[in-house]
């Protein structure tokens, strides 16, 4: 009895003193494999594994995220030459045993029970080469039945910094941002925040509010992300000495994607408390819209290859775009409907405001040309004439073009507000009631 339990806790020992370096092995590998895929998912991105340095009950790895030349390039529109491209750099280490102690002691590390634990820190070159720590790191825990549990804590930073030769501050209140994932990597639960962010540079100064969001995501087998999320962004302002100030009140928003039947039903709720530019301020802005019934293989093969798409020959024009008909005649094959309820914006002069509504018929035969020609839709513009005046003053070409509208009937004035009312049905559009035949669809 003795000698079985001797040999038992002995086999027990090398399991939790082999566990580790097994544990550190696996953890390894997929931190490459992690490198691969961000490259694999994200082009214009480099992950690059600087060292990786493993040992038995924990590892080291220094590695950083590169934005690539072209990326770059494209967000500085094309100007100067970019001698550093912009890091973010990081140094990690990863705690693998052992197995019930995985990072017991280190601060920032739950005490719960894991297999793993990464804590990294992070540092971010700009392209002038200035080097900014991040205080704060973030940490992740991997548990017994593969879930993954990421933290990101970042502490508030204040830094002062040269921007083109001159001086420059920013002042950020950190962030914590908390996220779940499945064993699989299929499923994904987060929240958080965001803090605001205030940036000082000569005369500009820009003041970013605080980020809230939170949501739950499946992995669908088309290759997106299906579920809810939410949000609430506190605002953004913006001064110069010489240019337009331009700010914007708290922006919300719900989103909601799900499939069903290889079809994909979209709702969208987003709303702004006000938009102020020069002076001029607006009350609330509101979007609301449902779109049900896209096909769901459809939309997969857009997002993973857009360019199959929009570059049949090569320079994306309308013509190489439409003589996809396949593609398209798969996206509408299930009689698909986008419902605008509202895009609204409240303005001292009134409230502008569009509807809309198009049904596209179901077929699993019909081609393009028959779907279009079968279209039901409808819409509704109403836009106060006050403001309609204020536009032709700042753009006289767009006040021609809504006086030519007008004339035409296409724009009836109503109780000082222009209003036109469009509807399709088959081949027969009309506007405010004239019948308009659209012989391309005849």
């Amino acid at each position: 009895m003795k000698k079985t339990l001797f040999f038992t806790l002995l086999l027990l020992a090398v399991v939790l003193l082999l566990m580790p370096a097994a544990v550190g092995v696996s953890a390894e590998n997929q931190f490459r494999r992690l490198a691969a895929n961000v490259e694999e998912a994200a082009p214009g991105y480099r992950f690059v594994v600087d060292e990786y340095e493993r040992g038995w009950f924990s590892s080291r790895a220094r590695y950083h995220l590169e934005l690539g030349p072209q990326l770059v390039a494209e967000m500085l529109a094309g100007d100067g030459d970019i001698d550093q491209l912009p890091t973010f750099a990081s140094e990690a280490k990863i705690l693998h045993g052992p197995i019930f102690f995985a990072g017991f002691g280190e601060p920032g590390v739950s005490l719960l029970p894991a297999l793993a634990h990464s804590i990294d820190e992070v540092t971010v070159t700009g392209i002038d080469g200035e080097k900014i720590a991040i205080p704060g790191a973030i940490s992740t825990r991997l548990g017994f039945f593969g879930h993954h549990v990421n933290v990101i804590a970042f502490d508030a930073l204040t830094s002062s910094f040269d921007a083109g030769g001159q001086p420059a501050e920013i002042n950020w209140e950190g962030m914590h941002l908390e996220t779940h994932f499945n064993s699989s990597l299929d499923e994904v639960a987060f929240s958080g925040e965001i803090g605001a962010m205030g940036l000082v540079m000569n005369a500009i100064r820009v003041e970013i509010g605080t980020l809230q969001l939170g949501g739950e995501q499946q992995l669908t087998e088309f290759g997106f992300w299906s579920g809810d999320q939410s949000g609430r962004f506190a605002g953004f302002a913006m001064t110069t000495g010489d240019g337009p100030d331009f700010s914007m009140g708290q922006l919300s928003w719900s989103a909601t994607i799900s499939t069903d039947d290889r079809a994909v039903d979209q709702h969208v709720d987003l709303s702004v408390d006000f938009i102020e530019l020069e002076g001029w301020r607006s009350g609330t802005a509101r979007l609301l819209v449902t779109i049900d019934g896209l096909d769901a293989a459809a939309i997969g093969a857009l997002i993973e290859k857009p360019e199959r798409i929009f570059s049949a020959g090569g320079d994306g024009a309308v013509g190489d775009i439409f003589g996809r008909f396949a593609f398209f005649e798969q996206l509408l094959a299930h009689g698909p409907s986008v419902d605008l309820e509202e895009l609204s914006i409240v303005t001292p002069d009134g409230v502008l405001s569009v509807r809309a509504r198009i049904n596209v018929p179901e077929t699993a035969q019909g081609t393009l040309a028959e779907m279009l020609a079968n279209l039901d839709a409808s819409a509704n513009l109403q836009l106060p004439a006050a403001l309609a005046e204020l536009l032709a003053l700042h753009n006289p070409e767009a006040g021609a073009q809504l006086e030519g509208l007008v004339a035409a009937g296409l724009l009836l004035e109503k109780e000082g507000v222009l209003i036109m009312d469009v509807a399709l049905k088959g081949a027969l559009l009309t506007i405010n009631g004239q019948p308009m035949a659209l012989p391309f669809l005849l």
